[in-house]
């Protein structure tokens, strides 16, 4: 199974993913040009779990 951690940004996404299996970790910024994030997305296999940043801005 691969576990991947993703920070969103208005221009990229910067991802850390590792698989639980090979212990092998990989860290990418990838930038929402063309079809770049579908791309990786689409050539990941097996089990992925992906968490997503959340945060939220408050007033004082």
């Amino acid at each position: 199974m691969k576990i991947l951690g993703c920070d969103l940004h208005a221009r990229q996404q910067t991802i850390a993913m590792v698989d639980t299996e090979t212990g092998e970790f990989t860290e990418k910024t990838i930038l929402h040009e063309g079809n770049a994030i579908r791309a990786f997305y689409a050539a990941l296999e097996g089990s992925v779990v992906v968490g997503i940043e959340a945060t939220a801005e408050t007033e004082a």
